[in-house]
């Protein structure tokens, strides 16, 4: 019988029953106290899944080349031009401007910005080749090419 007890006159099979050995067919077996599977000890051990050509793979990558890789297929920079960037954003635009602005994405080469008022969105507008040019030298080519600017709560 399935999941049952043993027949009549054997013992208990001891992989299939840890706790009750009670005769009664409802009972099912019962799982390993230690929360691991029934006749398992300890956890089980992590290795790469085989590749076709029989070697084990390239093995774990670091995260930041894996965020690179994600990044670049939603349109956005690297991570090294995004932490650049919001970490020197006082030197890009100033502490003045920086207290009043700040970088909120980067999504196809344009760089989100939020500003506290309208009269500073106006100044960024004004100033945007100049930080965009900076931005530039800070990160490489081509990581920011633009600049939006939108009014609100940062």
């Amino acid at each position: 019988m399935f999941g049952g007890s043993a027949a009549k006159g054997s013992a208990p099979n001891p992989r299939l029953f840890t706790g009750s050995t009670s005769s009664d067919s409802r009972t099912p077996p019962v799982a390993a106290q230690d929360g691991g599977s029934v006749g398992h000890n300890g956890p089980v051990p992590w290795s790469p899944l085989p590749t076709p050509g029989g070697d084990s793979g390239p093995g774990p990558s670091p995260l930041a080349d894996l965020l690179d890789g994600v990044l670049a297929g939603l349109g956005g920079p690297s991570v090294d031009a995004v932490v650049l960037i919001h970490d020197r954003w006082s030197e890009l635009v100033g502490v003045e401007v920086a207290a009043h602005v700040q970088p909120v994405s980067i999504e196809d080469g344009c760089l989100r910005v939020v500003t506290d008022g309208p009269a500073w969105a106006s100044h960024l507008k004004w100033a945007e080749a100049e930080i965009v040019t900076r931005i530039e030298s800070l990160v490489g080519p081509g990581q920011v090419t633009a600049m939006s600017v939108r009014v609100g709560r940062r």
